[in-house]
């Protein structure tokens, strides 16, 4: 497939032309003042100017005066190039030959590097071929109209109307009549440091904006942010371009950005221009079309959402500040690294064939050129000079409720912003630090702020630490909530389960608030496999299954059927074990593992039995569970008594955490008794605790009796009772896991007070 090419009429200053060719995710571009010539003969000057982004491709309308190429800009012709040799080394040598495949323009073209005149000043000519005989030379007074709309410059500049139609939401694939949703959460994306391979991938550039989902209403515009606040009165020249579109009900997808002169997003200039400072260009970059004219289209292929959504923009005339969101199919490793070049912030692919999904999915990946986050501010430190009134930033990102300190940020300020912090900053003063931790040295220095504000920084990675390197503040994020800042971390595209592990839509999200998908659990459950499998391979399991995610219907299947893939087998439980017989679910390894991702299992729970002796129980489990009101200093501590306990009756055990509140002490058996032996000793153990301090301990499952208790759980230790296994995902928000820890783990902050030992 060739790589797309476009050339504008420019009535600017002066009127010219602009050839453009994509090429590692940008626009090479020449201003030929004179225009193509299909004569041979005809060697135009051609001014080779700064690369423009790939968004630009499509756009024709009205730049207004005094912003960058301001003038009336026709899209004259549109079509596809073909290189003849390496583009790199061309340009190098000055000598770049070419085919074009377009509306107006076809047949092989030279661009020659001019000598001794400037290294931007280059010839465009037409090679002699069937191409330039049959045209013939005149083909820009013949065919001065828009490829895209049919106008010529005074239509446009007067915005008269354009010739193309809007999309008909009936005729594409997937749709179906719903009514316009009343709320709607944009997709987002999750964070990758490998371009995806491929032309089913679209690679879009990540504007650095503010994300704004755009309702249509019958002639009524809102601008929602991704957070879901109305900020249609901080963009009304958007709104005002958006209420011209031919729909009665739309939803578009896109972010409002401030462009420099070399078409790049700058974040600060944007927030400059909504504080009025100056009078920046508002631009709406649209890249989505979820909903159109009574029809949901988040089923339909992201091509064709797009491709409907180009339809509709074109169909007005003269738009300038609403432009389509242009992407390159495939070529991603290509298009991130001519990104990272041209000084971008990044790029975004996506699945060419996904639905849109109102979540963060797999199936859209942010690639960033430098890493960049968002950060909760929770104080700072105080300026060196009268003019200057704070020094730095210091900022954290929440982990599960928890604000872990990242470090702080000093640069990127400039005066207007410093005073716009130090007002902000003065009305949410606290007295103690708002982080879980900070260092002493920072937080003797430092003044608290309650942690409310959201802080863009770009920085050069993390200490050993986990602390920022080289930080630098982008502006203020007023559009995200502090609550829901946690710091990412990039998935590799190549950790996800080859399509030969049986995984069916790897985009699922088992867990929304951490943005965990079906893939990523797949992936981790091979990578732990050989620590987990003891834990689970040869024993009958209960599962929680919630095929549509955590929280979302959840159910215990303990019995096998036929609809369970083939890597997890049934394992048939002997007569008298149980009152209710039958075949139970088991797996053997990796792969059984894996089958369990597949069929939505978000938490494991085995027997103390392996199935070659069912009837003796091969570990004992005391699960300590904290009532309310019970910190994990005093619940630590309940293990390390448990522990020595056991150890003076001869009895090796050891910890992991269940995944939630409490502790499970493990104890490995020999299998020399039966159940009914190992549940009466679990259960006097227990009994022996809540004797001897009954303000502490409780061994009775009823809630009302466990304020301010840890509750020593030995119920789980008689047949087809199960306990969570150890490194096996919970259904619970932000994915926790069982595991393993030591004991000096343990004890690290315990109340020794619960250390006493029993004995008897």
């Amino acid at each position: 497939m060739g790589l797309r090419y476009v050339i504008h009429k420019h009535d600017a200053s002066r009127l010219h032309y602009d050839l453009r060719l994509e090429w590692n995710g940008a626009l090479l571009s020449w201003a030929v003042p004179k225009g193509p010539s299909l004569d041979p003969t005809q060697k135009r000057l051609a001014v080779h100017v700064e690369d423009h982004p790939l968004g630009y491709a499509g756009f024709e309308g009205v730049i207004p005066e005094g912003e960058y190429g301001g003038g009336t800009v026709l899209l004259w012709d549109d079509g596809e190039w073909r290189p003849e040799g390496d583009v790199a080394k061309g340009l190098a040598k000055g000598h770049l030959r070419f085919t074009l495949h377009g509306a107006k323009l076809s047949g092989a073209w030279d661009l020659i590097r001019m000598h001794g005149r400037g290294k931007d000043n280059w010839l465009l000519v037409k090679v002699a071929d069937n191409a330039s005989r049959s045209q013939g030379p005149d083909i820009l007074t013949k065919r001065p109209e828009s490829v895209a709309t049919g106008r010529d410059l005074a239509a446009i500049a007067a915005g008269q109307g354009a010739t193309a139609q809007p999309p008909d939401p009936t005729t594409l694939p997937g749709s179906k009549a719903a009514q316009l949703p009343e709320t709607f959460t944009p997709q987002l994306a999750v964070a990758s440091d490998t371009p995806p391979q491929g032309d089913d991938w679209l690679h879009e550039i990540k504007y650095d904006g503010y994300r704004l989902l755009a309702s249509l209403d019958h002639g009524v515009v809102r601008l929602k942010t991704r957070g879901g606040q109305d900020w249609t009165s901080r963009f009304g020249s958007i709104a005002k371009e958006l209420a011209q579109l031919p729909v009665t009900t739309a939803l578009i997808d896109g972010e409002a950005v401030v462009l420099s002169e070399e078409g790049r997003s700058d974040f600060q200039a944007l927030q400059n221009t909504l504080r009025g400072k100056h009078g920046a260009y508002l631009t709406y970059v649209a890249f989505d079309l979820p909903y159109l004219d009574g029809h949901d289209l988040s089923r339909c292929a992201l091509a064709t959402r797009k491709e409907a959504l180009h339809a509709l923009l074109a169909a007005v005339p003269g738009l300038s500040t609403v432009h389509f969101g242009e992407h390159i199919v495939g070529s991603g490793p290509e298009t991130y690294a001519q990104a990272c070049r041209l000084g971008l912030e990044g790029v975004i692919a996506k699945r060419a064939d996904a639905p849109y999904v109102q979540r963060r999915s797999d199936t859209w990946r942010k690639l960033k050129c430098r890493p960049r986050s968002e950060f909760v501010i929770g104080g700072y430190t105080s300026g060196s000079t009268p003019s200057r009134p704070l020094g730095a930033l210091l900022l954290g990102a929440y982990d599960a409720k928890k604000l872990v300190y990242m470090g702080r940020v000093g640069s990127g300020f400039d005066a207007a912003t410093l005073n716009d912090l130090a007002v902000r900053l003065k009305t949410l003063a606290v007295n103690e630090p708002p982080f879980t931790t900070i260092p002493r040295r920072e937080a003797k220095e430092a003044r608290f702020a309650r942690p409310e504000l959201v802080a863009e920084v770009e920085y050069a990675g993390l200490t050993q630490d986990g602390l920022l390197r080289q930080a630098v503040f982008k502006g203020l994020r007023l559009d995200k909530p502090a609550t829901e800042v946690r710091h990412e971390t990039p998935n590799r595209a190549e950790s996800d389960v080859p399509p030969s592990s049986g995984i069916t839509h790897p985009e699922r999200v088992y867990w929304p608030l951490a943005g965990v998908t079906k893939a990523e659990l797949a992936a981790y459950y091979r990578a732990v496999a050989t620590w987990m499998l003891p834990h689970v391979a040869g024993r009958p399991l209960t599962l929680v299954r919630c095929p549509r995610g955590a929280g979302q219907d959840c159910f215990h299947q303990r019995h096998h059927n036929t609809s369970l893939p083939p890597a997890v087998r049934g394992v048939e439980i002997p007569p008298g074990l149980l009152d209710e017989p039958g075949t139970y679910i088991a797996v053997d390894d990796a792969d059984g593992l894996v089958a369990l991702a597949q069929v939505g299992v978000l938490e494991i729970h085995p027997w103390n039995a392996r199935d070659d002796r069912l009837d003796r129980p091969d570990r004992l489990v005391f699960d300590l569970d904290p009532g309310p009101g019970v910190p994990w200093e005093d619940v630590g501590g309940a293990a390390l008594a448990v522990r020595d306990r056991l150890a003076e009756l001869g009895l090796t055990s050891f910890a992991k955490t269940t995944g939630g509140k409490g502790l499970h002490v493990m104890v490995p058996l020999a299998r020399r008794q039966g159940w009914d032996e190992t549940k009466s000793f679990c259960r006097g153990l227990a009994k022996q605790f809540e004797a001897r301090e009954p303000e502490r301990w409780v061994a009775e499952m009823a809630k009302a009796k466990r304020k301010g208790k840890v509750f020593i759980d030995w119920l789980r230790n008689y047949p087809g009772a199960t306990s969570v296994a150890a490194f096996s995902t919970r259904a619970r928000d932000w994915a926790p896991v069982s595991v393993p820890v030591s004991w000096d783990e343990v004890g690290a902050g315990v109340n020794r007070t619960l250390l006493g030992t029993i004995t008897d």
